[in-house]
């Protein structure tokens, strides 16, 4: 069971990874006849004075980073990085369930978007302690 979780959890990891960041680009928000992406919508709730100062850069800056790090996730699995890679997917995961549930809050608005982010996310966060439990290699310390 150790083995094929070893060799399948990166696997998964890295299409969840990409479930995850592709749904930061699908439809998050509707308002009237627009719908918009989570980029969109972090961009009109900071225009329309919805979060804070410091909320709102935090939001704009740090979720531009989501994409990247999502790439760096899967480069680092690919590499055979195990423990970067669950850590920066883990992260991706995180912030993915954090935004979609704050966004999620609106009634009726809420577009399809914003649900596969959390369940991906959740998944991705799950996936990614599994990884990090399992030894890295049969017999061998961790390398990293």
């Amino acid at each position: 069971m150790v083995k094929v979780a070893r060799i399948a959890l990166p696997w998964v990891i890295a299409a969840l990874v990409a479930v995850a960041v592709g749904s930061t680009f699908a439809p998050w928000f509707r308002s009237g006849d627009v719908t918009r992406t989570s980029y969109e919508t972090i961009r009109t709730a900071a225009r329309l004075d919805l979060l804070d100062g410091s909320a709102a850069t935090v939001a704009r800056f740090g979720w531009s980073f989501v994409p990247l790090m999502g790439c760096l996730a899967v480069l680092a699995l690919l590499l055979e990085h195990r423990r970067v890679g669950a850590l920066f997917a883990a992260i991706v995961g995180a912030a993915s369930v954090a935004l979609a549930a704050v966004v999620s809050r609106a009634p009726d608005n809420v577009e399809w978007g914003a649900t596969v982010s959390i369940v991906a996310g959740l998944a991705l966060l799950v996936a990614s302690v599994l990884l990090l439990s399992t030894p890295n290699r049969e017999g061998s310390p961790e390398q990293q």
